[in-house]
C-alpha cells in the first residue's frame, strides 16, 4: 500500500480459528507494518469480488500454511445450530471499525472456524516472517496486550466468550 493517505476505509478480514477441544484461537505478533509488535489474529484484505470466507480461508493459507479445505469439518460446526446462529453460511460473527492511524481506517469481518485440535495444533507455519513472529494459540481470556486494535475490539464485546460458552 502507498503512503498516500486513503480517502475511504478498506475491508479486512479476521480469521478466528477455534480449537473446540481446548477453546483456544491462532493468534501472531505483527511486524512489519502498522500494528507491529501487536498480537493479532490471522487475516487481511478483501480483495475485489472475493467473499469474506474465501478471504479468510487464503488469509490463513498464506499466512500460517493451514488449509482450511482440509481442515475444517462441518460436523463440528452444524453441532451449533440450535444455540447459535453464526451467519450466513455459519461463519460471520462480528464486524467492527478501527482508525489505526493517519493512514488506516478500517471494517474488520470476523470469520470463525471450528476445528478439531489433532488437524491443526502444531501445523501452523510462519509463511510470512517479514509480518509476522510467530503464530501460537492461546485462550482469549490469556491474550495480553499489546493487541491490534481489531482483536481488542472483538474481545472486548464478549461475542468470543459467549460463542465459546456454548460449545
Amino acid at each position: 500500500m502507498s503512503s498516500q493517505k486513503q480517502s475511504y476505509p478498506r475491508v479486512g478480514v479476521g480469521v478466528v480459528l477455534f480449537c473446540v477441544q481446548t477453546g483456544e484461537i491462532l493468534v501472531g505478533k505483527r511486524k512489519g507494518s502498522h500494528g507491529s509488535g501487536q498480537w493479532a489474529l490471522p487475516g487481511g484484505a478483501l480483495e475485489w469480488k472475493e467473499t469474506s470466507s474465501s478471504c479468510a480461508k487464503r488469509e490463513l493459507r498464506e499466512e500460517t500454511g493451514i488449509d482450511l479445505n482440509e481442515v475444517w469439518h462441518e460436523e463440528v460446526h452444524d453441532s451449533l445450530d440450535d444455540t447459535w446462529e453464526i451467519g450466513d453460511d455459519k461463519c460471520s460473527f462480528h464486524t467492527c471499525e478501527s482508525i489505526i492511524d493517519d493512514n488506516n481506517h478500517w471494517i474488520t469481518l470476523f470469520r470463525v472456524f471450528f476445528v478439531n485440535e489433532r488437524d491443526v495444533k502444531g501445523k501452523e507455519k510462519t509463511m510470512e516472517p517479514n509480518k509476522c513472529e510467530g503464530w501460537i494459540w492461546r485462550r482469549p481470556e490469556d491474550i495480553q496486550e499489546p493487541m491490534f486494535t481489531p482483536l481488542r475490539k472483538l474481545l472486548r464485546s464478549g461475542k468470543l466468550l459467549k460463542l465459546f460458552s456454548m460449545i
